[in-house]
């Protein structure tokens, strides 16, 4: 879907005309049409981007792949911020096996190590013995 009708059909489920979105984002009626309609481009600038995500009170991920742009961190009110995991599995431009596999890898980082022996005097760990074997 393109962002101008994405930009309409966010507007209208808000139940706002063009004139109320323009008044609450600080553009023009003229410029909030030129958008909806396509004469300005598929290229819409970021800050554009959060602007009328934040009139429209919607979420600003949507509008953002609608104008082509990557959802960054910094697009995400400290607030409201994903986890790792969520924002992985609501990226669309990944496929499902490229989200297993970055969650796989990530939880490689996040996971604790594996409980190891603690080491001895010295710092040099005691052979393990077997249960069945005697010294």
């Amino acid at each position: 879907m393109s962002f101008g009708a994405t930009l309409v059909r966010l507007r209208e489920a808000a139940d706002m005309t063009q004139e109320e979105l323009a008044s609450r984002s600080g553009f023009s009626r003229g410029y909030i049409a030129q958008l909806e309609s396509g004469y300005r481009g598929e290229r819409v600038k970021r800050a554009t981007v959060h602007r009328l995500a934040e009139a429209l009170g919607c979420d600003v991920a949507e509008l953002l792949t609608a104008a082509q742009l990557r959802l960054h961190a910094s697009d995400i009110a400290p607030a409201s911020r994903l986890s790792f995991e969520d924002f992985v599995m609501s990226e669309p431009t990944l496929t499902p096996e490229q989200r297993r596999l970055m969650l796989v890898i990530y939880q490689g980082f996040v996971s604790p190590p594996p409980a190891e022996d603690p080491p001895t005097k010295n710092g040099v760990r005691s052979p393990r013995r077997d249960a069945t074997s005697r010294a």
